[in-house]
C-alpha cells in the first residue's frame, strides 16, 4: 500500500484504504500508530474498523474475501484468517480486480490497472 500511496501521490481522485478483521486488537489507537509508521497520508489513506461482525460480513459478502477467526486453544478470537489480497474498486464501487499483496508481479498488475482507471482508460 506504501508503494501505490508513493506512485500515485499527485492523484486528488485515489484513495486507500486499510480495514482491519480484529478491531479488538486494532484499536483506533493502534492503526493510528500503523498509519504513521507507514508514513500515511492521513487524507488518501485511511484505515477503518467497526464491529467485527460488520468487518466480516463487509468482508464475506461485499468484496468476496475470507475473515474467519479460527480456533487455537480454544480461544475463538486468538487469530484471524484473512486474505492478503488488494481490491482494486471504481468510482461507482465497483470491483475490478483482486491482487494478492504478497506477490510483487501482482501490485505491478495493480499499478498499471489502477492507472488505467484514473486515467478514465476502458478496463478490461
Amino acid at each position: 500500500m506504501k508503494l501505490i500511496q508513493d506512485e500515485f501521490t499527485n492523484e486528488t481522485n485515489l484513495r486507500l484504504v486499510s480495514i482491519t478483521v480484529d478491531p479488538y486488537r486494532d484499536t483506533p489507537k493502534v492503526l493510528t500508530e500503523y498509519a504513521k509508521r507507514f508514513g500515511a497520508s492521513p487524507d488518501r489513506w485511511l484505515f477503518l474498523t467497526g464491529e467485527r461482525e460488520e468487518l466480516y460480513r463487509l468482508a464475506q459478502e461485499g468484496f468476496r474475501l475470507s475473515a474467519v477467526p479460527v480456533s487455537r486453544d480454544g480461544d475463538a478470537s486468538s487469530i484471524i484468517a484473512h486474505s492478503s489480497r488488494f481490491v482494486l474498486v471504481d468510482s461507482e464501487a465497483r470491483i475490478r480486480g483482486y491482487y494478492p499483496g504478497t506477490d510483487a508481479d501482482a501490485v505491478v498488475r495493480l499499478q498499471r490497472d489502477l492507472n488505467t482507471l484514473l486515467q478514465g482508460e476502458v478496463f478490461e
